[in-house]
C-alpha cells in the first residue's frame, strides 16, 4: 500500500476542469474513499492538499477523501524576487510537514507550476517521488519566459 498526497491549487469547490478531473480521478482511486488501503490489495491511501476557497469547509466535510487546505495561489510562478522565493519556501515547508505528518511516500501534482516545482524541491531534499499532470495551457504559459521554461523543465525532468 502506498500513501499518496495529491497537491492542487485548483480543486472543488473551486471551478475548473482540471480540478474537477482530479476530484473524479482520486475519489475513485482503489481504496481511496476509505482513507486507508487494505493490506495485500492495490489500494492507496490518498490525501488531498488543495488551495483555499471560501466554500471549502462544506465541500471538505462531505468529501469521500481527506482534504486539507493551504494557500497555493502565487502572485507569479517564477522565483525571481524575494516575494516569490518566500512564497515557494513557505509552501515547500507546509507540504514537507504534511508529507512527514501523514507518512506519504509519493506526491501527485495537479500542475507543473507551482505544485510540481514544490514536489521537485521535496524530492531533492527528502527523496519523495512525484508525478505531475500537465495541461496545455500551462505549457503555453511556461513558454512565455526563459525562467518559467527552466522551472517547468526542472519539475518535469525531476
Amino acid at each position: 500500500m502506498s500513501r499518496t498526497l495529491v497537491i492542487s491549487e485548483v480543486f472543488p469547490p473551486r471551478s475548473g476542469g482540471s480540478g474537477r478531473w482530479l476530484w473524479e480521478l482520486y475519489r475513485r482511486w482503489p481504496g481511496a474513499a476509505s482513507g486507508v488501503g487494505t493490506e495485500g490489495t492495490a489500494g492507496d491511501c490518498v490525501r488531498v492538499l488543495a488551495g483555499e476557497h471560501p466554500e471549502a469547509a462544506a465541500f471538505d466535510r462531505d468529501s469521500e477523501l481527506p482534504i486539507d487546505r493551504m494557500p497555493l495561489s502565487f502572485a507569479s510562478w517564477g522565483l525571481v524576487g524575494f516575494r516569490n522565493v518566500r512564497a515557494y519556501t513557505a509552501a515547500y515547508r507546509r507540504v514537507a510537514a504534511h508529507v512527514k505528518r501523514h507518512e506519504c511516500d509519493q506526491v501527485h501534482c495537479g500542475r507543473i507550476l507551482p505544485e510540481g516545482l514544490i514536489a521537485w524541491m521535496l524530492r531533492m531534499r527528502h527523496g519523495v517521488p512525484y508525478a505531475c499532470y500537465v495541461h496545455g495551457e500551462e505549457l503555453n504559459t511556461a513558454s512565455t519566459s526563459r525562467e518559467l521554461s527552466f522551472l517547468a523543465r526542472r519539475a518535469l525532468t525531476g
